[in-house]
């Protein structure tokens, strides 16, 4: 079977004048960890354009998978970062057109798709990707990434060139780019915790969106979205019909997601997705690893009932725990690895869990996405309550702008708290999101907290950017799949996993079982309030009652109790950004001290953290071997 699956670090570069060939390469290799397995190199007649390709092989190392790859009469060069499940139908459409193979990739099918069908080729694809493919005949270069936004692309335009890239750092490891902060991007990350697509923490570098392409032809860009998840809002359905359809799917996702001939491992929280994924998967495969991490504290975490979901499905169950010597030893590794700042706590436990997972297994599946495709967060309940509170408009009004006034002025998480929970109703129903979903930072104080340079006369309002209607649960769902899901959850594994050169598989956000419960009406999705509804009646008929009915817990890391803000939180005296002239001096250090919520000073330690490892004047520093 000459069949590669491709996990890999893709680069391009298209210039007016002949570039350094050197230096690209070396961009390439700054991808090596994406793709320890190989490395491939294309370079046009005059050496304007340049494709470069890091390796991981899944199924094997032949030759035949080698990237960049060719076409017949080699017009057409393709870098492919990802897995396409559908290629075998594809193939045999191609076949059946005339088109001749050399291998049997998946990666081929996109080369030959593209001669056959051009950017629409995209439409046709099921799977996680990222590529980009040269055109010479055209003079065009064409970029994509998948519908979800599973594989991350990101391109740097400026001064006649053209780049793209799996990751930040191998655009930035040509020195000739300059580093400077987006005040955009860094607004995000301090009230969202994530920065939101097309913007990076960098001026000059942008994320393709999910489900976008990008044409670069003539000196100039084109981006098109060629799928959309509110064009499948449709609020129909019958629960019997539903179910039906969606465990048909969701078999199909998971079956069709287990294809390799390397051994497989799933990622097994003990939450209700990862666990419906993994009893699904012990269906098809025998004898899968089950990846599992805890913490060494007094908090409950969730490794009873990770161990409990593979014992029911004999799984080989590994376990790890992250101390809090193990977070420290973890950090300047992540900041490396995760490019821009990224406040998340469970970045921890899931780097330390891909580490366990690689030195087993080069393939896993996780259960990410299943809070959003099947309604699943418990700030859904929590806006919901909102709604139905309205007989109490003024009273509560009151209640909540005095709470909420009160408690910007104290900084007390208490009082911030209260005010959430009773946002007065003259505030619109996406301030009111925006309240429970990103608590940490308001305007007005990032206003105060950063210099003139990097306040934003108008910031981008990434909810309200995305809002669509009325903003009920469908509407939320979405709004966490276009931002939440995609900037941090996707982008934390992708980081994560690859950074120990490992493919994770995301079987819940297969595009087809996305459209599908995207079309069902909301009430039957939160069908009387209950989060999940539809997957818990399906895992009722696979999994212990105990998984099904117990209250949702994240995966974050208790920073809390191992400590990390008490050993991390002198900096924010002595910060290198506000030295810089990033942060006002004084009112950081005022906010340090002054007992304000515990997550701002995490993100705000983060922040300060990846700063001090990736500021341009750091930036031979930044170099990682």
């Amino acid at each position: 079977m000459d069949r590669d699956t491709e996990m890999c670090g893709i680069i391009g570069e298209v210039a007016r004048d002949p570039l350094n060939v050197r230096t690209f390469q070396q961009m390439r290799d700054e991808l090596s960890h994406r793709g320890p397995d190989g490395e491939g190199l294309y370079l046009n007649d005059s050496e304007t354009v340049a494709l470069g390709h890091r390796r991981l092989s899944i199924i094997d190392l032949s030759s035949a998978g080698d990237q960049p790859m060719p076409n017949e009469d080699e017009s057409i060069w393709l870098v492919f970062n990802g897995e396409i499940y559908n290629y075998k139908d594809l193939r045999s459409q191609l076949e059946d057109a005339g088109h001749d193979f050399r291998s049997e990739t998946d990666s081929e099918v996109i080369v030959h798709g593209y001669e056959e069908w051009g950017t629409n080729c995209v439409e046709r694809l099921r799977g996680m990707f990222a590529f980009g493919i040269w055109d010479e005949s055209r003079d065009r270069l064409f970029l994509a990434r998948d519908r979800l936004g599973i594989k991350p692309l990101y391109y740097f335009q400026c001064d006649g060139r053209f780049i793209f890239a799996s990751e930040l750092k191998g655009i930035l490891s040509d020195k000739s780019i300059d580093r400077n902060i987006d005040p955009v991007g860094l607004r995000h990350y301090l009230r969202y915790r994530y920065i939101s697509a097309p913007y990076t923490i960098w001026e000059n570098i942008r994320k393709l969106k999910p489900g976008c392409t990008l044409v670069f032809e003539n000196g100039e860009s084109t981006i098109e979205q060629y799928w959309n998840p509110y064009d499948y809002v449709d609020d129909g359905g019958n629960e019997e019909v539903a179910l039906r359809e969606i465990e048909r799917r969701l078999e199909d996702a998971v079956e069709s997601h287990l294809t390799s001939d390397v051994p497989i491992g799933v990622l097994l929280s003990g939450g209700l997705d990862s666990s419906i994924v993994s009893a699904l998967a012990s269906r098809v495969s025998n004898g899968l690893s089950a990846f599992s991490l805890g913490f060494d504290t007094d908090s409950d975490d969730e490794l009873s009932h990770a161990a409990k979901v593979a014992e029911t499905f004999d799984l080989n169950h590994h376990t790890e725990n992250l101390s809090a010597t193990g977070l420290d030893e973890l950090l300047d590794e992540i900041l490396y690895y995760y490019d821009e700042p990224l406040s998340d706590s469970s970045v921890f436990p899931t780097y330390l869990l891909m580490q366990e997972v690689s030195d087993n297994v080069k393939v896993a599946l996780s259960g990410d996405g299943g809070d959003e495709i099947f309604a699943g967060y418990t700030w859904y309940e929590t806006y919901l309550q909102y709604q139905r509170l309205r007989p109490m408009d003024q009273i509560l009004g009151i209640i909540g702008q005095t709470t909420f006034d009160l408690g910007k002025r104290l900084d007390s998480s208490l009082l911030n708290a209260v005010s959430r929970r009773f946002l007065p109703f003259s505030r619109s129903r996406i301030d009111r999101y925006q309240q429970i979903m990103h608590p940490p930072f308001d305007d007005d104080e990032l206003d105060g907290l950063l210099t003139d340079e990097y306040v934003v006369a108008n910031p981008d309002d990434v909810p309200a950017r995305h809002c669509n209607g009325e903003l009920d649960v469908k509407d939320m769902q979405l709004l966490d799949m276009n931002t939440f899901m995609v900037d941090d959850i996707l982008t934390k594994v992708d980081r994560a996993s690859m950074a120990h050169s490992l493919e994770v598989r995301v079987p819940l956000l297969d595009h087809k079982l996305a459209q599908y419960m995207l079309s069902l009406d909301s009430n039957l999705v939160y069908k009387n309030g209950e989060k999940k509804h539809l997957l818990k009646k399906i895992g009722r008929n696979v999994l212990p009652s105990s998984i099904i009915d117990r209250e949702k817990s994240g995966f974050g890391a208790p920073l809390s109790e191992l400590g990390f803000v008490d050993r991390y939180k002198h900096i924010l005296h002595d910060s290198e950004a506000a030295r810089d002239g990033v942060f006002d001096s004084e009112e950081l250090s005022n906010v340090a001290d002054s007992g304000i919520a515990y997550h701002k000073l995490v993100r705000l330690i983060l922040f300060e953290l990846w700063y001090r490892r990736w500021k341009p004047s750091n930036a031979k520093e930044a170099s990682h071997d």
